[in-house]
């Protein structure tokens, strides 16, 4: 089964079931905190 998500820039992106498991996970989602110019987001 394929999911897609949503992007503004790149339109409708599709994910696989293996690159679900894959975002999901605890390492990958650490990423979400991380902020490339400082106080903005």
């Amino acid at each position: 089964m394929t999911r897609y998500f949503r992007d503004p820039v790149h339109g409708l992106i599709p994910v696989d079931e293996r690159e679900v498991r894959i975002i999901q996970s605890s390492a990958f989602q650490r990423l979400r905190d991380i902020r490339q110019l400082s106080n903005t987001y």
